[in-house]
């Protein structure tokens, strides 16, 4: 995980006091943050965004994520016989048609 951004919070309440945050540009080669006070955005180092001691909340992304998926199943049929027969593709097509399942 990678810090992206910090709430900062100045005062001697959560209800009183003032918030500002520290956002870092979105980008993995990315390197600048920025302080956000109101209407005031300045560019400011890491250096001093990670000497703050007011953080409120943190807030951090993954620096990569790999997505592995599973295989899907096999399209066998399974009759209730118990003996698998796998699929051919005219049955598939609807060239052949199945037998009737017994409901015995």
């Amino acid at each position: 995980y990678t810090l992206t951004g910090i709430i900062i919070h100045v005062g001697g309440t959560a209800t009183s006091g003032h918030y500002t945050s520290y956002v870092k540009q979105p980008g993995a080669s990315s390197k600048l943050w920025y302080h956000m006070d109101d209407s005031f955005v300045t560019e400011v180092s890491e250096k001093t965004v990670l000497k703050q001691r007011d953080a409120y909340v943190l807030f951090y992304t993954r620096k990569e994520v790999k997505l592995e998926f599973p295989q899907p199943p096999s399209r066998e049929r399974v009759p209730r016989n118990g003996v698998k027969e796998p699929h051919t593709e005219s049955k598939l097509k609807g060239t052949k048609k199945d037998p009737p399942l017994d409901d015995t």
